[in-house]
């Protein structure tokens, strides 16, 4: 309010500002979106103002189709919003998925009754429907598939839910099959981003040396040389808190001390949407789609 009503306010800030640039826009609040048309130009003002004024454009990125942020308030259609209140805005739109396959944007399409993008990535595995009585049985189901996937080398596995109390039941079908899941934001050595992304570049020694541990892929990933060793030191770098502290020899040590913990080296991710948005894994298992 204060911004909106005091032009002394808005222009001293204008002017530290080259530009404003609002990524994941999906997920702006209308509140957020006050504060944002409060420091940019508005298209209705005249040419004299703007010669006396330094003009502030903005640009924002999203995709309304990716929100997941309506429980604190996010509003996607403010992309509509946005085309109203600035009229002759330039749009870019980007019809080509990298990520998905195209068994996904077909499967996406067939929900949402429209299909707006092409595939980068051909093929790929049909995604898979179950339904079931109770959330028991689901996790049971679930439990199953994990260990069934666990047998192929290098395999990275997410189970997403909308909220942690959907996968508790989970957790419990995993551990009575022996497998060790990390839940993401419950303080588990995989809650960390570093050790996440510490993973992902041992992974790519899988298929050299499926015989070895992680703690002795990370040991050799550390003697193959400057590349290697200039990933470890910027993973180390990424770590929070606590683990931003620790030296590459306390690293494989915890790192032996989780391997020993699980019957498999393929790590499995128990995480909410919001928890894992933007990662990417070999599997994804969505529960609780009811």
């Amino acid at each position: 309010d204060r911004l909106e009503a005091n032009r002394g306010l808005r222009v001293g800030m204008q002017r530290e500002l080259a530009g404003v640039f609002v990524d994941e826009f999906q997920d702006t609040t209308p509140e957020q979106w006050r504060l944002i048309k409060a420091l940019i130009t508005p298209p209705q003002m005249s040419a004299t103002a703007r010669q006396s004024q330094r003009i502030i454009e903005c640009t924002i990125v999203g995709d309304p189709l990716q929100s997941i942020y309506g429980f604190a308030g996010a509003d996607p259609h403010l992309f509509e919003v946005f085309a109203t209140e600035f009229p002759g805005v330039v749009t870019h739109t980007l019809t080509t998925n990298y990520r998905s396959s195209e068994s996904v944007l077909t499967a996406s399409a067939t929900l949402r009754g429209t299909r707006t993008e092409t595939a980068d990535v051909p093929g790929g595995e049909h995604p898979q429907v179950f339904i079931f009585e109770d959330e028991h049985k689901e996790a049971e189901r679930i439990a199953d598939l994990v260990l069934s996937a666990l047998t192929r080398t290098g395999t990275s596995i997410a189970i997403l839910a909308r909220t942690h109390r959907l996968l508790n039941p989970i957790e419990t079908a995993l551990a009575a099959r022996g497998i060790d899941a990390d839940r993401r934001g419950t303080g588990s050595l995989m809650s960390d981003a570093g050790m996440r992304n510490l993973f992902r570049v041992l992974r790519e020694h899988v298929r050299d040396a499926p015989e070895l541990s992680w703690h002795d892929r990370l040991i050799d990933a550390m003697s193959e040389g400057d590349v290697a060793a200039a990933q470890l030191v910027e993973l180390l770098g990424s770590f929070d808190g606590e683990a931003r502290t620790w030296s590459v020899q306390r690293l494989a040590s915890e790192v032996a001390t989780w391997d020993r913990h699980r019957i498999h080296t393929n790590p499995v991710l128990l995480s909410t949407f919001h928890g894992t948005k933007g990662a990417a894994d070999d599997t994804v298992i969505i529960c609780g789609m009811d």
